[in-house]
């Protein structure tokens, strides 16, 4: 009966248990393997962001205290670090702040006072980074503020490195968060203005053009490059720095019409004469070749053709070519002929009538084998000349189709072609020469009787009545 009594006490059973280690029931189900254990490791262990984490703090991610910050369950997350207070420690703070959960980093804090300490060293500079991205993923400022005060400041040359970094994800309160630091420091980091440009930042710029701080074309030049048109009127408007031909060049190279368009009808700039060139070269920018060509007056690369016909955009060639902007390329007309384009060779030879003769368009397109040109450039009315050595024309696999062809065309079979298709061994094509050859032979023969009848009919002397 006397230990029925103290059981019943509530004051000696919190005496009796005050010096005995264990945990509170409720949050057995969290320890030595029970069920919400099992189920948050699992979860733990697929966790991507953990990933990012320092390698030797993995396995304290798994202890009961962290897998209750990656539920969320604040409420769990209090009644384990009360009674396994061992384990708040920096791994347990850390993580609260990779998945995010707010409340219990606050809480963490508060508990601990703040006392965590970890050593950033600067051959783990990366790591420690890929920490920080963990944190600011979801773009949550309050978070990198927590960890700006973990940090005690000390890192603060690793945070301001990171505003590229946060303006690239497009984590805009937490670059905003750099902004006020570097405010507050009076320094700002010497790519700060350029990568606030780059990554379309205008909210900073506007900001950063009315706290005074330093600008050069390059702040224009790389609005331009990277389409920010909002910044370049901004700039256009209110900054006397201006921009360099690298403002509309960039531009073009991106593809960015409407800044190329406001920086000609507003500026003095213009671009480079590759300009042109390094675009053709993207193939498929045709508005903005056509834009150039119609209204820039640089004189641009004579490579620029060649170019075209390499990347066989057919628009483009014909932009280029009825421009009469330049001069005729003999590289680019043999580019067009050995990638066998008998589009751009008709447009090429239509083009520079004077530079290209009609009787040796199809004579250089089989020298070279290129039948389609040849198909092409006949069926528009180019005399059918054939080159000296019709090799390369023997040993395609289409010869054969192809001097059936010629052969339609009224071109007699000549004995060299039969000598090519033997030594090159083409069977099917040395029978079609034969059997060409034997009824060439006949039709002659036939024709020459009939002419050789119909004279002596005409010289036969004419009986006397």
């Amino acid at each position: 009966m006397a230990s029925r009594n103290v059981l019943t006490t509530i004051e000696l059973v919190e005496i009796i248990t005050s010096f005995q280690a264990g945990v509170f029931y409720d949050i057995l189900p969290w320890i030595d393997n029970g069920q919400m254990f099992l189920k948050w490791k699992d979860e733990a262990i697929h966790y991507k962001h953990s990933r990012t984490h320092f390698p030797t703090n993995r396995k304290s991610y798994l202890n009961p205290l962290c897998l209750a910050i990656l539920s969320g369950d604040l409420v769990v997350v209090q009644r384990i670090a009360k009674c396994r207070p061992e384990l708040v420690a920096v791994q347990s703070f850390e993580y609260a702040l990779g998945t995010q959960n707010q409340k219990a980093s606050e809480y963490l804090i508060e508990l601990n006072g703040g006392n965590f300490e970890f050593e950033y060293l600067d051959e783990y500079k990366p790591r420690t980074l890929q920490f920080i991205l963990s944190v600011v993923r979801e773009d949550n400022a309050e978070l990198l503020h927590i960890l700006r005060e973990y940090f005690t400041k000390q890192y603060e040359h690793i945070l301001c490195e990171c505003f590229s970094l946060f303006s690239k994800r497009y984590l805009h309160a937490c670059t905003e968060y750099l902004y006020d630091i570097v405010c507050d420091q009076g320094t700002l980091p010497p790519n700060f203005v350029k990568e606030a440009a780059e990554f379309g930042r205008f909210d900073l710029i506007r900001r950063l053009h009315y706290d005074n701080a330093n600008f050069t074309t390059d702040a224009m030049d790389y609005a331009a490059e990277f389409g920010c048109l909002k910044t370049v009127i901004f700039f256009h408007e209110n900054r006397t720095e201006g921009c360099t031909k690298r403002a509309m060049d960039r531009a073009a190279c991106g593809n960015h019409l409407d800044i190329v368009k406001f920086l000609h009808f507003n500026r003095q700039e213009g671009c480079y004469p590759d300009t042109l060139l390094q675009i053709v070269k993207k193939r498929n920018y045709t508005e903005m070749v056509k834009f150039l060509i119609d209204h820039r007056p640089e004189n641009f690369a004579h490579d620029t053709l060649s170019f075209a016909v390499y990347g066989r955009c057919k628009e483009i060639i014909k932009i280029l070519l009825e421009s009469k902007r330049f001069e005729f390329s003999q590289d680019a007309l043999d580019v067009a002929l050995a990638d066998d384009l008998p589009d751009v060779v008709l447009l090429f030879a239509q083009a520079y009538p004077e530079s290209i003769p009609r009787e040796t368009l199809i004579q250089k397109a089989l020298k070279l084998a290129r039948f389609n040109v040849a198909y092409h450039l006949a069926a528009v009315g180019y005399p059918i000349e054939l080159p000296d050595d019709m090799s390369n024309c023997v040993i395609r696999s289409e010869s054969l189709e192809f001097f059936q062809w010629l052969v339609d065309q009224g071109i007699p079979v000549r004995q060299e072609w039969v000598d090519l298709a033997e030594y090159y061994r083409k069977p099917d094509l040395v029978k079609f020469f034969h059997q060409t050859i034997k009824h060439q032979s006949k039709s002659r023969s036939s024709l020459l009787t009939f002419f050789f009848n119909f004279k002596m009919q005409w010289t036969k002397p004419k009986e006397s009545s």
